[in-house]
Protein backbone atom coordinates (compact mmCIF):
# COMPACT_ATOMS: atom_id res chain seq x y z
CA UNK A 1 0.00 0.00 0.00
CA UNK A 2 2.82 2.44 0.82
CA UNK A 3 4.55 1.88 -2.53
CA UNK A 4 1.32 2.59 -4.37
CA UNK A 5 0.83 5.87 -2.50
CA UNK A 6 4.45 6.91 -3.09
CA UNK A 7 4.24 6.32 -6.84
CA UNK A 8 0.93 8.13 -7.01
CA UNK A 9 2.11 11.33 -5.33
CA UNK A 10 5.83 11.45 -6.08
CA UNK A 11 7.15 12.20 -9.54
CA UNK A 12 10.31 10.10 -9.38
CA UNK A 13 11.68 11.41 -12.69
CA UNK A 14 11.65 15.00 -11.42
CA UNK A 15 12.94 13.87 -8.03
CA UNK A 16 15.93 12.25 -9.76
CA UNK A 17 16.56 15.39 -11.81
CA UNK A 18 16.57 17.55 -8.68
CA UNK A 19 18.87 15.12 -6.91
CA UNK A 20 21.31 15.03 -9.83
CA UNK A 21 21.36 18.80 -10.26
CA UNK A 22 21.81 19.37 -6.53
CA UNK A 23 24.67 16.89 -6.42
CA UNK A 24 26.36 18.46 -9.45
CA UNK A 25 26.11 22.01 -8.09
CA UNK A 26 27.10 20.94 -4.58
CA UNK A 27 30.21 19.11 -5.72
CA UNK A 28 30.97 21.75 -8.36
CA UNK A 29 30.94 24.63 -5.89
CA UNK A 30 33.19 22.73 -3.49
CA UNK A 31 35.66 21.89 -6.28
CA UNK A 32 35.78 25.50 -7.55
CA UNK A 33 36.25 26.83 -4.01
CA UNK A 34 39.06 24.31 -3.44
CA UNK A 35 40.74 25.39 -6.68
CA UNK A 36 40.54 28.99 -5.45
CA UNK A 37 42.15 28.05 -2.15
CA UNK A 38 44.95 26.22 -3.94
CA UNK A 39 45.52 29.16 -6.27
CA UNK A 40 45.59 31.59 -3.34
CA UNK A 41 48.06 29.44 -1.43
CA UNK A 42 50.33 29.25 -4.48
CA UNK A 43 50.21 33.01 -4.92
CA UNK A 44 51.41 33.63 -1.36
CA UNK A 45 53.69 30.62 -0.99
CA UNK A 46 56.72 32.19 -2.62
CA UNK A 47 56.65 29.72 -5.49
CA UNK A 48 56.37 32.35 -8.18
CA UNK A 49 57.34 35.91 -8.85
CA UNK A 50 55.91 38.64 -10.99
CA UNK A 51 53.38 37.49 -13.55
CA UNK A 52 53.12 33.99 -12.06
CA UNK A 53 51.96 35.42 -8.73
CA UNK A 54 49.48 37.74 -10.44
CA UNK A 55 48.16 34.80 -12.46
CA UNK A 56 47.52 32.75 -9.33
CA UNK A 57 45.78 35.67 -7.64
CA UNK A 58 43.58 36.22 -10.69
CA UNK A 59 42.73 32.52 -10.79
CA UNK A 60 41.78 32.60 -7.10
CA UNK A 61 39.65 35.73 -7.55
CA UNK A 62 37.87 34.13 -10.51
CA UNK A 63 37.14 30.96 -8.53
CA UNK A 64 35.81 32.90 -5.55
CA UNK A 65 33.70 35.10 -7.85
CA UNK A 66 32.10 32.00 -9.36
CA UNK A 67 31.32 30.62 -5.89
CA UNK A 68 29.88 33.97 -4.78
CA UNK A 69 27.79 34.11 -7.96
CA UNK A 70 26.33 30.67 -7.30
CA UNK A 71 25.49 31.66 -3.71
CA UNK A 72 23.80 34.90 -4.82
CA UNK A 73 21.86 33.03 -7.52
CA UNK A 74 20.72 30.42 -5.01
CA UNK A 75 19.53 33.07 -2.55
CA UNK A 76 17.73 34.89 -5.36
CA UNK A 77 15.96 31.68 -6.40
CA UNK A 78 14.95 30.92 -2.83
CA UNK A 79 13.31 34.32 -2.33
CA UNK A 80 11.69 34.47 -5.79
CA UNK A 81 10.10 31.06 -6.05
CA UNK A 82 7.01 32.25 -7.86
Amino acid sequence: MTALVATTYVNWKDMGAVLGLSLAFGVGVVVVFTMGMIAMSRSTGGQGTGSKTIGWVLAAVLCFAVVAGVVVFAIYEIFNKG
